[in-house]
């Protein structure tokens, strides 16, 4: 997604005839019922705030059908409560004979501080490339370390660094994503890194907002008692200190961190998350558990 290009596309977008008329009887509604009057609309009465509302919607509904840009641009950019979104700011691609780099960057505009939304968004920069350029230089030493022992420069396949992001709660002031870091040669590397937001007060939120001063206890409880369920229903489970992997006695899992991983679901539930080779074998990916009161 080009964000100027679609920027330019929707100044430079007509406005169509049928919403100037919307516009103009609603302002015309709204300066009447200042007297105390009220429009009747079948069944219920709509005052002045309801009037402008209405015509907002017509407008939306005619953009979306007229204007392609215009659809396009509402369908990739979702809407946080009422106030903030979050858009791909960065959308970059570049190879050359050591690496191939493909980046999704998300930005957070229209929150209404423009101090949040710079804290927040020089974060998200700064981090991203950090791990670019740190996977940039691992990128060129094994290339150098493949050359040193024989192997030749037609014979390289460029080491593929990708970065993406996913929203996982925008609802009720709640901002919670999760951006991926994969760098992929003979197998596959990733990182993840989990943004819990409060959009009322900027503040990052952490496990005992959501779960209490307990949370560490109730965390634990629930997560061991998945763990023996999973193991008990699913013949593929496997954590480390359990059945087969009872000599991974040190790797078993015992208890959450203060500042344990997690993200925020769409339903406002917390979701604390382990990483590969962290409390399970690796083919157990990213391992995750909803922890709720």
């Amino acid at each position: 997604m080009n964000i100027f290009k679609s920027k330019k596309e929707y100044d430079n977008m007509p406005v169509p005839f049928e919403l100037n008329n919307l516009i103009e009887k609603a302002v015309s509604k709204a300066e009447y019922m200042k007297a105390g009057k009220s429009i009747k609309i079948k069944s219920g009465y709509i005052r002045a705030g309801g009037i402008i509302c209405f015509a907002a919607v017509i407008f939306l509904i005619i953009m979306l059908n007229i204007n392609k840009s215009f659809a396009m641009a509402a369908k990739k950019v979702p809407v946080l409560g009422q106030l903030a979104s979050i858009v791909t700011w960065t959308d970059y691609e570049d190879e050359n004979e050591k690496r191939v780099i493909n980046i999704k960057m998300p930005k957070i505009e229209s929150s209404g501080s423009d101090n949040l939304e710079n804290r927040i968004n020089n974060e998200i920069r700064v981090k991203i490339n950090t791990v670019v350029t740190e996977a940039e230089e691992r990128a060129e030493e094994y290339r150098q370390a493949f050359l040193a022992t024989g192997g030749r420069d037609e014979d390289w396949h460029p080491l593929e660094i990708l970065v993406d992001y996913e929203v996982k709660c925008n609802e009720n002031n709640i901002l919670s994503f999760v951006i991926t870091k994969a760098e992929s040669y003979a197998s596959v590397y990733t990182e993840k890194y989990y943004y819990n937001i409060d959009m009322e007060t900027g503040r990052e939120i952490r496990l005992g907002d959501l779960l209490g001063p307990d949370y560490i206890e109730l965390s634990n409880e629930i997560i061991k008692e998945d763990i023996e369920e999973r193991i008990s229903t699913d013949e593929n489970a496997m954590f480390f200190g359990y059945g087969e992997n009872d000599d991974f006695t040190s790797a078993r899992f015992e208890s959450i961190d203060e500042d344990e991983k997690f993200y925020i679901n769409e339903d406002e539930q917390a979701v604390i998350v382990f990483d590969k080779y962290e409390i399970a074998p690796g083919y157990m990916g990213f391992v995750e558990f909803v922890i709720a009161r």
